[in-house]
């Protein structure tokens, strides 16, 4: 379905986003590569994988339920406000 297509296509580029600011070109072998098994983005380009690929790495079947990693704090945290001022 189409939802499903655009939900696996966020979680795609939420996991790949450090290499899509960083490497864009790199996206479209490592990415599939290292993309979940399940994943549709990875089946609907399964011939965009290179051939000289003769065996990937074993990957997860699907995606974890994390979407995204807060980072820049030091310790544990028990709280989250998010405010649209910032």
């Amino acid at each position: 379905s189409l939802e499903a297509v655009v939900h696996n296509a966020t979680r795609f580029t939420l996991a790949f986003q450090p290499a899509l600011k960083e490497a864009p070109l790199q996206l479209y072998y490592a990415g599939l590569i290292f993309s979940p098994k399940a994943s549709i983005i990875r089946e609907m380009f399964s011939n965009e994988v290179p051939a000289w690929l003769v065996s990937g790495p074993r990957m997860a079947e699907n995606w974890g339920p994390a979407l995204q990693t807060l980072k820049g704090h030091a310790g544990g945290v028990r709280a989250v406000a998010f405010s649209p001022d910032g």
